[in-house]
C-alpha cells in the first residue's frame, strides 16, 4: 500500500513539473510573439533593410523559381516566398562569422555599439512627489532655441537636437 501511495505521489509531482514546465513554455512563446508584434508594428522596415543589406554583403541569393505553367504559358514563381530558407541560410553564414571572429574585435564592437547606445540614452524626467517640501525643479535646456525660420522649417525640432533618422534611407547610409 505504501509503495503505491509513494508511486502516485511522484507521478503527481512529475505532472506538476510538467505543468510547470508547460507553462513556463507558452509564457516564453506569448512573450516571443508580443516582442515580434511589436517589432512588425515599429520596426519593420529598418529590419527588412538590414536583412536585404546582409544579404547583399554576404552573397546570399533568394532561392532557385519554379516552373508553372499557367493557361499554356509557363511562368517562374519563388519557392520560398517568405524566405524562410534564405534566412535561415543568413543565420547561419552570421553565427560562423561570429563563431571564426577575433574575441578583441567582438568585444570593441560590443564596447562601441554600448557607447553609442549611451550616447542616446533619455535623462531621466523628474517626478514629483507629494511628500515633497520644494517643487522639482525642470532640467536646464542644453541648447538654444531655434531661431523662428528654423522653425519654420523644421517643424519637428530636429534643429535643437540632431536625430538620427535612418527610415527614409537605405540602412547602410542611415547616419
Amino acid at each position: 500500500m505504501k509503495k503505491t501511495m509513494k508511486i502516485d505521489q511522484t507521478i503527481a509531482e512529475l505532472r506538476r513539473q510538467l505543468e510547470a514546465a508547460e507553462a513556463d513554455r507558452k509564457a516564453a512563446e506569448k512573450a516571443e510573439q508580443r516582442a515580434l508584434e511589436q517589432a512588425k508594428k515599429y520596426a519593420s522596415d529598418n529590419h527588412s533593410r538590414t536583412v536585404l543589406a546582409l544579404y547583399d554583403e554576404l552573397g546570399i541569393d533568394a532561392e532557385h523559381q519554379r516552373p508553372r505553367r499557367v493557361n499554356d504559358q509557363v511562368r517562374y514563381v519563388a519557392t520560398d516566398r517568405d524566405e524562410t530558407h534564405r534566412t535561415r541560410r543568413l543565420l547561419t553564414y552570421v553565427r560562423a562569422l561570429r563563431e571564426a571572429a577575433d574575441p578583441d574585435l567582438l568585444e570593441e564592437l560590443t564596447r562601441a555599439d554600448q557607447d553609442d547606445r549611451d550616447e542616446r540614452k533619455p535623462t531621466p524626467v523628474p517626478v514629483a512627489t507629494e511628500t515633497a517640501a520644494e517643487p522639482v525643479a525642470e532640467p536646464a535646456e542644453s541648447a538654444p532655441a531655434a531661431s523662428a525660420d528654423e522653425a519654420a522649417t523644421d517643424p519637428v525640432g530636429a534643429a535643437e537636437q540632431p536625430l538620427r533618422r535612418s527610415w527614409h534611407v537605405p540602412y547602410d547610409q542611415a547616419a
